[in-house]
């Protein structure tokens, strides 16, 4: 998208490495140690014979396009109000961490809205979110990594607008799967 735009790369291919290796990792791991919803067990297995039913495609492809659109919007918006390359790119790099962390939570269950499953049911999710969090900050705040990724320190008000952006996504997400969660009921 940046290129269409004629904006330079958001992210060095470094900073894509670190967050699609470190950070989305453990959640990943960790979210095969969910707890299964009861509802799973009474549904056929015929129509649970596809791993990718059109409600999941449907919300990994809003996932994709909205984290994509807001990350884009978000490095293009700085990097022109501020023409500082190094800060656009951290602050992208950063949200981009980050969303993938926060937004896992969201996407454990799609048979309930983020609210009302329970936050402490996988403590091994809780523990590798905290982990990712501290591995990607490590990236941004660890000077021999800093340097590596080619990352600025950011200040508290720039995690208000990574946190702002990360809240977007989820809030996205959630109303995506409230249109299934009402088909499913329908059903």
């Amino acid at each position: 998208g940046a290129i269409f735009l004629g904006a330079p790369l958001p992210l060095l291919p470094a900073q894509i490495l670190w967050i699609n290796l470190v950070t989305d990792s453990l959640p990943d791991i960790a979210l095969a140690f969910e707890p299964a919803e009861a509802k799973v067990l009474t549904e056929t297995s015929a129509k649970n014979s596809q791993i990718l039913n059109f409600d999941l495609k449907f919300l990994v492809l809003t996932i994709a396009v909205v984290s994509g659109l807001a990350t884009l919007f978000l490095f293009v918006a700085t990097f022109s109000l501020t023409s500082n390359l190094e800060y656009a790119r951290t602050l992208t790099f950063a949200t981009l961490g980050a969303n993938t962390l926060v937004y896992v939570f969201s996407v454990r269950s799609l048979r309930q809205n983020l609210w009302k499953t329970n936050f402490f049911a996988n403590k091994l999710l809780l523990f590798s979110v905290l982990a990712g969090f501290v591995i990607l900050i490590s990236g941004i705040y660890f000077r021999p990594l800093a340097s590596l990724f080619e990352t600025i320190f950011l200040k508290p008000a720039d995690w208000l607008i990574v946190a702002g952006t990360c809240l977007f996504v989820v809030f996205i997400v959630e109303v995506t799967k409230s249109f299934f969660i009402l088909k499913q009921k329908d059903d």
